[in-house]
């Protein structure tokens, strides 16, 4: 009996079993088996399958995972270096889990990120300096989380609209170009232990409506430019 008809119809069914465990591009997807593998709580479907067809919260395209929208699940664990292996992330949002532990430095390796929503969590340390490479970003929101030491200079990021980093324990000076970002729309430091003089004078973005630096130590303010609201 001649064997090659079954032969080839078990390497048709080989081919198309590796074909779908390859959608996703092989760096990211042993990263984020490498930050699974540091989280409890995470969706049951991320058990099996090809992150980029099957895994919930995930969303890709052309085998890369470009977005990973996970609030509020309540993920518990650390957020490991593997999360800069994701290079072509525009989308992360991990608000209201329990991390724990720094933000590591290597967010700043996500140079494609527009949003990076890290806030209501138990993050500890310093904001990584190198955060100031997301130049692409719109959206940065570290509140309510346990970071400590000043505030790293933003002003290279000329894409920002929002920087909400309340109810944190940031401390020193607010950086002086902070309010001069183009783009910038919100800026909301509450409950923080700020000092020093708040600077903002330059050129003020017109686009500036909110800025909010209520319950800090704030001794002194140098504004000209600005005639929104200041709380």
């Amino acid at each position: 009996m001649d064997q090659r008809p079954m032969f080839l119809l078990l390497l048709l069914l080989l081919a198309s079993a590796l074909a779908v465990f390859c959608d996703t591009n092989a760096q990211d997807a042993a990263a984020l088996q490498s930050l699974m593998h540091q989280w409890t709580n995470y969706p049951s479907s991320w058990t099996s399958g090809d992150p980029c067809d099957s895994w919930a919260n995930v969303t890709c395209s052309g085998g890369r995972v470009t977005s990973l929208k996970l609030s509020g699940v309540n993920l518990q664990g650390i957020l490991s270096s593997s999360i800069g292996q994701l290079s072509q992330l525009v989308i992360l949002i991990l608000a209201g889990c329990s991390f724990t532990g720094e933000i590591p430095k290597e967010i700043g390796n996500l140079l494609q990120l527009w949003f990076l929503r890290l806030n209501m969590n138990g993050f500890e340390g310093a904001i990584p300096t190198n955060t100031s490479k997301l130049v692409k970003l719109n959206e940065l929101n570290l509140a309510t989380n346990k970071l400590t030491g000043s505030m790293p200079d933003l002003s290279s990021m000329t894409n920002l609209n929002v920087v909400l980093m309340a109810n944190v324990s940031l401390c020193g000076q607010v950086p002086k170009g902070l309010f001069t970002l183009p783009q910038l729309q919100q800026v909301v430091l509450s409950n923080n232990r700020f000092n020093g003089t708040l600077e903002m004078a330059g050129s003020i973005s017109n686009q500036l409506e909110i800025v909010n630096l209520q319950n800090n130590q704030i001794v002194s303010r140098n504004i000209t430019g600005y005639n929104n609201t200041l709380v």
